[in-house]
């Protein structure tokens, strides 16, 4: 039986942290681990170098999904 491992982060932007979860997750053994990742913004330039095969689920829009009108960006930040 796999165990179920949920990894919480902010967000994906460029730093330190998110590019050793990403070697982590790289890294762990599929045979015996389930991982998830569990995002809580879903924005940054590292969100495209998860593995495929890992479920990410976000807890709101990051800035790349939201609108790109000026005036429907800000109401969509406020």
């Amino acid at each position: 039986m796999k165990k179920r491992i949920l990894f919480r982060i902010n967000s994906m932007k460029m730093g330190g942290v998110p590019k050793v979860l990403i070697d982590v997750v790289k890294n762990l053994d599929k045979d015996k681990f389930d991982p998830f990742i569990l995002l809580d913004l879903n924005q940054g330039e590292l969100r495209d170098e998860i593995p495929a095969d890992i479920k990410v689920f976000s807890l709101a829009k990051g800035r790349e999904d939201m609108h790109k009108m000026q005036p429907l960006l800000f109401f969509s930040l406020l």
